[in-house]
């Protein structure tokens, strides 16, 4: 026959378990609200860019207990103000700029075209290393791109270090017409 539990000891096992889901509705209720709290989120600006924003994320850690997160600097969301803040060069010869960043200022997409010569201007002046033909380091979808260009593209990319930022630049060339102009892409995201 089997034992039967005090009631003493039934009470006791309620209140465990009421304290315990207590706890774990208080934890979700909290968790929820910090991951909920994105900050001041920016506005859009004309030429497409995000500005503004200082998300908070949401690791489930009291906001002074996070470690902080690095951000891009403060920036005129426009190409000269880009330039400035990134250490780029862009060519005159530069047409169909482009940008859009979001809205926690952790990275920051720019496109642009110009002549192949330009391009090589751009590289030099911005101080960036030789690209490697055929070698992909944008490896994400941007408002500005297809991940994947078309038939007769060749890509080639290099990447570095200013000014706290890490700059990763892919080159799209016309395979079919190499004097076309050259698709710049570029990823801009802080470093530390």
């Amino acid at each position: 026959m089997a034992k039967r539990i005090s009631p003493r000891v039934n009470v006791i096992i309620a209140f465990a378990l009421a304290i315990g889901l207590g706890l774990s509705v208080t934890l979700i209720v909290m968790g929820s609200r910090e991951q909920g709290d994105t900050g001041t989120g920016g506005s859009a600006e004309s030429n497409g860019t995000q500005s503004g924003g200082t998300g908070s994320g949401g690791s489930g850690a009291t906001p002074s207990s996070r470690p902080p997160t690095a951000t891009l600097p403060d920036h005129e969301a426009t190409a000269a103000g880009i330039a400035e803040m990134a250490g780029l060069v862009f060519p005159t010869e530069m047409i169909e700029f482009r940008s859009a960043a979001n809205p926690n200022r952790q990275q920051l997409d720019l496109m642009f075209s110009a002549p192949p010569a330009s391009v090589s201007r751009f590289l030099s002046d911005s101080e960036l290393p030789s690209p490697t033909e055929g070698e992909r380091l944008i490896l994400h979808g941007s408002p500005l791109w297809e991940l994947n260009p078309g038939e007769n593209t060749a890509i080639s990319s290099t990447e570095d270090r200013r000014n706290k930022i890490a700059r990763t630049v892919e080159l799209v060339t016309n395979t079919a017409d190499p004097a076309a102009n050259v698709v710049v892409r570029i990823s801009l995201v802080p470093v530390g």
